[in-house]
């Protein structure tokens, strides 16, 4: 069936791609090649680039592009605000070079899995969506949902950041290991655990605040959970809700400070199969809640912790989850990004829910995928590179990129600083292992070599039993 339901999205998805002319309006240069390649590769004739930075990689110079060339930004949140802030205020030249590829206005744009659903340039997007899935994303109302929806959940407070006590409110929640505060969306959305802080102390209670006060009024706070950061996606079509499997996030905690550090994603990690049934159980009631309440449709995630508990929900993000980019990367010849943006517009389709969720469990599971990512914070002297290096006995080392481990490592820049990526290969995981601890290894080794600063980081642990699904 996995060639046949490839073959027919593929098809269907054609059909639209080829009656428009494609505007790829995206915060980084490199994905938006990625993009119109695809679109290209589906019969799309007429393909506009704008992005706000380079970003690590190649770029595909046979598609007009403009690049806005954002930059100096002091972090990852503020770097896609930023990239967001002037892709919705594009200057006058720029406008008059996206009219001249397209003088009637009826481009499409194609924008990133977080950007703003609201037009660019005058122009619709495609698959755009709903200012009321986009609000479901602050973090301080997610647990109502959970509640509504009747999916379990730690105990958990929203505290305003002017109280006093906040440090005592918090006691409230801490079994023992301390406490995790994740802030509102007062300024915006926000993820990559950018307004998240761990907090152990008085002292780390008070850092915390006064860090998070600058973005936030309010913060969730939940009890510290020691396990794996994961995140199980689901997908709403009209007619069913399915689930896929669990994928790590590779979030690290600074040594010394109270601040996460998000790096990607893996498909490598597999958790106790009852965890993961857990996981896909509690994917579907969420998606079937959102379809009910919200009318939502398509492909979304549900963030978390794998403990020895259980799965605990953190976070709901109603759009195409980040994991789902590297589920992708397993099934390179079908078009994930496009089906849900297909399914968000309903447009008029033959869908094969339960066969898609069979081929993308079976094909992770064959092409298991770790991609880590790293922003090396307010250096911008970088140059684009891409290089190899396999972990040999003796330690990481260069290699040739034919050498039968090799891990591929390239740099590029971003508008927060330098962005990092290094993909794992997964003969250097053992069935079922956490790839957060290698990337950090590969990471240590690479600001040896080339001179950037990197703090002490901590991998998560895996607290589950051990055994895999």
């Amino acid at each position: 069936m996995s060639a046949e339901l490839i073959d027919s999205y593929r098809d269907q998805i054609s059909k639209i791609v080829k009656s428009k002319r494609w505007v790829v309006a995206i915060d980084v240069l490199v994905a938006a090649c990625h993009f119109a390649k695809e679109l290209r590769d589906l019969g799309a004739q007429e393909i506009f680039l704008l992005s706000a930075s380079r970003g690590s990689g190649d770029v595909d110079d046979s598609f007009p592009a403009i690049n806005l060339k954002v930059s100096g930004q002091k972090g990852i949140m503020e770097g896609i605000h930023a990239a967001e802030h002037a892709l919705q205020n594009l200057s006058e030249d720029v406008l008059q070079q996206l009219d001249s590829f397209d003088p009637e206005k009826k481009a499409i744009v194609l924008r990133t899995i977080f950007g703003s659903p609201h037009p660019v340039g005058g122009r619709k997007v495609f698959g755009a969506r709903e200012e009321r899935w986009c609000a479901l994303e602050d973090k301080i109302i997610v647990d109502q949902l959970w509640d509504d929806a009747e999916i379990p959940r730690m105990p958990s407070g929203v505290v305003s950041l002017t109280d006093k006590d906040i440090w005592e409110q918090s006691q409230v929640f801490d079994r023992g290991s301390g406490t995790v505060w994740a802030g509102d969306n007062r300024d915006g959305w926000h993820g990559g655990a950018s307004r998240i802080r761990y907090v152990n102390s008085r002292e780390e209670a008070e850092k915390a605040r006064i860090f998070l006060a600058q973005y936030c009024d309010h913060v969730r706070i939940m009890p510290f959970l020691e396990g794996i950061p994961c995140s199980i996606h689901g997908w709403v079509f009209p007619e069913e809700v399915v689930s896929f499997r669990p994928c790590e996030m590779l979030v690290l905690r600074e040594d010394s400070s109270s601040s996460f550090v998000y790096c990607g994603v893996g498909t490598s990690w597999k958790p106790s199969q009852e965890i993961a049934q857990e996981m896909k159980d509690i994917a579907v009631k969420g998606g079937r809640y959102l379809q009910q309440k919200y009318d939502y449709r398509g492909n979304f995630t549900i963030d978390g912790v794998a403990t020895k508990e259980g799965f605990f929900p953190t976070e709901l993000n109603p759009r195409f989850g980040g994991a789902m980019g590297r589920i992708q990367h397993s099934i390179p010849s079908l078009p994930l990004y496009l089906l849900h943006l297909c399914v968000v517009e309903q447009i008029a389709m033959k869908h094969y829910p339960k066969d898609l969720e069979r081929v993308i469990m079976t094909k992770v599971d064959e092409n298991p995928f770790v991609k880590g990512m790293y922003i090396i914070p307010e250096r911008f002297d970088m140059e684009s590179r891409k290089t190899w290096i396999s972990l040999e006995d003796q330690g990481w080392v260069f290699v040739d990129k034919d050498h039968p481990t090799a891990c591929a490592v390239s740099i590029g820049p971003h508008s927060a600083g330098v962005i990092l990526f290094v993909v794992i290969h997964p003969k250097l995981l053992a069935y079922g292992e956490s790839g957060a601890k290698i990337f950090y290894s590969a990471l240590r080794f690479l600001s040896s070599q080339w001179q950037f600063t990197l703090a002490k980081l901590v991998p998560a642990v895996d607290v589950t039993n051990g055994s895999v699904g």
